[in-house]
């Protein structure tokens, strides 16, 4: 045995996947009428693999087969028939490379080829018109587009690579199965040993890969419209022309041209494993364009959403986040837009019923709010009309015996009640039929679902929802600034403290930065308890560099020290609103003399108030709660 010999064999070993293609050589042996196997897929998908292995299957069972390499083989039809020879079997990579006689082999070389001739050709890119055009050879010809492994066949492969289990997801997270760029990962991995693959991409394997995928590109500007394309959840011309400012007609045609770049009714997208490497290389080598992509789609994305919502526009904003670490476990991508969302028919009654049942032990109150508020409830269907999941919200300030319900009313009412014309929604009941409150699909279209009633409904001033493990969704509704209201299962957003457009700067800002997210919303009580600790640093900004008042919108943006001074000017103006008004001018000068211009003891601002101690801190208690109050409803005020 030669080493070419046992190369083929370990080549064998370790092939995977490709069952319909394998079967295809099966089933032309057997007398198929068709002459042509036409493989397709962008680089790496693994088409140089398959030729390989179909020539070992023809090896083993006595074809004669004959491999060629469309980058080196003379293009001309006298090279290519000297090539073919009068093999039965010929394999041909990178067919991509012999275009300038693909219609000399469609109308000539065929039609002279003996019967029993298979011609198996790979290439970047499917046939061509003048191909398909063909009736008598499109007939002969059968089609296969190469995919990405499936989870089950990168598992077997991973196996025969003899990958540690515990490596296993990370490497497939970043490859999404796609065949070299498993296979470079997993050689990277076993060089590095005990660390493994690790959670960030090594940057040369990024390079090695990115060099595979990408020939050099024509100029920047391409490059640039490559990264945005990869950047983006679909790239449209309005949006890259967003990004990349002036007219993107040609590189938008550039890039409908690329082999990995799928076209899609809603714009152009990479393949996934393509997508992970463009801005996996972009993050390490230019993580400032990086940012200022994501900044230019948010702005694009925000004045759409400002004029006219839809799902699809704030689908593709929520998409920027999808690398977030805060975020991305709690999230199904991919499927989420498969499902449809249609209004609750009678017919569906049962099938909400018994999954309730099911999952949550009882549907009492679920058949309550059917009977009396049917138009809240949603039910996700897939394409075929079955229901994969439901959603119920009914609106606050109704009487309603429902004690969850009932929870949410009084919190509603001590935090801040509706006011005229406002609208406040509490989801009671969701969940996936066959995962309940899981991450899935399903879950993932409920609450982008949310997303887009929060952006387009009018006066909507607060939002809640319970769920069964508030201990697995926290982090997600901390990320997306929504609290808590005690320790209940229930979240909720409080619009009038957070205005829908601001809330989209927020994300922004917390898109590239994880830590950003640490700080939250605060309720009422969180909110009092800051002012009363911001009162004691009153007369000092540095005092105040740390109060949670800075996160709010009280105080506005800017740097940190800015926001301190704000809410400084902040405190003193709701001092002053109490020295305006005659019956509060006692806790004004309580107030003054504790905390903007203090004594050295509550004991010597009595003295110098004179009045009693008592009531000095009578009129201190009932100071701060004024200030408290006064400040609350200056957050929770609108801006004009």
């Amino acid at each position: 045995m030669n080493l070419a010999t046992r190369i083929q064999n370990v080549q064998h070993e370790l092939f995977v996947g490709r069952a319909a293609e394998c079967a295809d050589l099966t089933e032309w042996m057997g007398g198929a009428a068709w002459n042509v196997l036409y493989l397709s897929g962008p680089g790496g998908i693994g088409k140089t693999t398959l030729l390989n292995e179909l020539a070992w299957q023809c090896g083993a069972i006595g074809v004669a087969c004959r491999r060629l390499d469309g980058s080196v083989l003379d293009a001309t039809p006298e090279g290519f028939r000297q090539a073919v020879g009068d093999a039965t079997v010929v394999l041909v990579d990178g067919w991509e490379g012999l275009q300038p006689i693909e219609r000399w082999l469609v109308e000539h070389f065929l039609p002279e080829l003996p019967e029993r001739t298979l011609l198996v050709l790979a290439s970047r890119q499917d046939p061509s018109p003048a191909w398909r055009l063909n009736t008598a050879v499109w007939q002969l010809t059968r089609h296969r587009g190469l995919a990405n492994f499936t989870p089950e066949e990168s598992e077997q492969y991973l196996s025969r690579r003899d990958v540690p289990t515990a490596w296993r997801a990370d490497i497939l997270g970043f490859t999404h199965g796609h065949p070299l760029a498993t296979a470079v990962a997993v050689d990277a991995a076993l060089q590095r040993g005990g660390s493994g693959w690790g959670a960030v991409p090594d940057p040369d394997v990024v390079r090695t890969l990115l060099d595979h995928f990408v020939d050099d590109t024509p100029s920047e500007r391409h490059e640039r419209a490559l990264e945005a394309c990869a950047v983006l959840h679909r790239t449209t011309e309005g949006v890259l022309e967003a990004v990349l400012g002036g007219e993107v007609g040609e590189v938008f045609r550039w890039l409908h041209g690329l082999s990995f770049v799928d076209a899609r009714p809603d714009g152009l997208a990479p393949h996934d494993t393509v997508r992970e490497v463009l801005v996996s290389d972009l993050r390490w080598r230019h993580p400032q364009r990086l940012a200022d992509l994501h900044a230019a789609a948010r702005k694009y994305y925000h004045a759409r959403i400002a004029s006219q919502p839809s799902s699809q526009d704030v689908i593709d904003l929520i998409w920027l986040h999808r690398d977030n670490p805060l975020i991305k476990p709690f999230l199904d991508w991919k499927k989420a837009t498969d499902f449809l969302l249609d209004r609750y028919r009678t017919e569906d009654h049962d099938a909400l019923v018994e999954m309730t049942i099911r999952h949550e032990g009882s549907a009492d109150w679920l058949q309550h709010w059917l009977e009396r508020h049917p138009e809240g409830a949603q039910v996700v269907r897939d394409s075929a009309g079955p229901v994969r999941g439901y959603y119920l919200q009914v609106p606050l300030g109704l009487p309603d015996p429902d004690p969850e319900y009932g929870k949410v009313q009084a919190f509603l009412a001590e935090h801040g009640p509706l006011r005229a014309g406002e609208q406040g929604w509490y989801c009671r009941y969701w969940m996936d039929a066959a995962g309940h409150q899981g991450v899935s699909a399903v879950q993932s279209r409920i609450f982008l679902t949310f997303v887009i009633q929060a952006l387009s409904t009018p006066q909507l001033a607060f939002q809640a929802i319970t769920v069964h493990s508030p201990w697995f969704w926290a982090p997600a509704f901390a990320y997306a600034a929504a609290s808590r209201i005690g320790d209940t299962g229930t979240f909720y957003f409080d619009w009038r403290r957070l205005p829908s457009y601001l809330w989209l700067e927020l994300l922004g800002e917390r898109e590239l930065n994880p830590g950003a997210a640490t700080r939250p919303v605060l309720d009422r009580a969180q909110f009092y308890a800051a002012v009363k600790t911001a009162l004691k640093g009153a007369a000092s900004v540095p005092a105040l560099l740390d109060n949670p008042l800075l996160g709010c919108r009280l105080v506005g943006s800017g740097s940190e020290a800015e926001r301190a001074l704000t809410l400084q000017g902040a405190l003193r103006q709701a001092l002053d609103s109490l020295q305006a008004r005659p019956r509060d001018a006692k806790l004004y000068r309580s107030l003054r003399v504790t905390y903007f211009e203090p004594a050295e003891t509550q004991e010597l601002a009595a003295q110098q108030l004179d009045v009693p101690f008592s009531t000095y801190r009578r009129h201190l208690t009932a100071g701060i709660e004024r200030v408290q109050e006064l400040l609350w409803q200056r957050e929770l005020k609108r801006l004009q």
